[in-house]
């Protein structure tokens, strides 16, 4: 990749120059999820990884967030509210707490729930250009990842992993 002379000068260097990553909303959630199940399932990881994957939480936590309050905003229409104007769930009897059932939004009719749901989708398969701090395949293949514990790992090495080698010039 890169030959560099005594006096530090570079010769035969391929820098990427990188632009853009084109993303869904949906794989920008998955993405988040991937690289949270990858810090809490690998037993340790090299400086550079960690560092990488840190310059991208703020990324992600800019246009998540923002996709979470218009998501917000487009269940008000469907979605029945309380006095204080925040969603209604469905109550579950003390069975289905204990099974684990998770809360579910009170719709106000299954026409809205279908609504909702559509809308959704929609929002989610919204495209981005985000631009994201990537590490080299080699120190990606450094870590023992259990495929079982990061079920997003297909995004992670889609977006997050580069083939070609990365030079950082600062």
């Amino acid at each position: 990749m890169e030959n560099v002379k005594e006096n530090g000068s570079i010769e035969n260097v391929t820098v990427e120059t990188v632009k853009g990553e084109v993303i869904t909303l949906g794989e920008l959630y998955g993405l988040s999820r991937s690289v949270f199940e990858l810090s809490s399932s690998v037993p340790s990881m090299k400086g550079k990884i960690v560092y990488a994957l840190t310059k991208n939480e703020p990324i992600f936590e800019k246009y998540l967030t923002n996709a979470d309050n218009e998501r917000s905003e487009m269940l008000k229409n469907y979605v029945k509210l309380d006095k204080k104007g925040k969603f209604k769930y469905v109550k579950h009897s003390k069975e289905e707490i204990e099974k684990g059932q998770s809360p579910v939004l009170d719709y106000k009719s299954n026409k809205d729930k279908n609504a909702a749901a559509t809308k959704i989708q929609n929002h989610m398969e919204t495209v981005i250009e985000i631009n994201l701090h990537k590490i080299d395949i080699k120190e990606f293949e450094s870590l023992d990842i259990a495929p079982s514990r990061n079920t997003n790992i297909g995004l992670f090495i889609k977006y997050l992993v580069s083939e070609t080698p990365i030079v950082r010039m600062n």
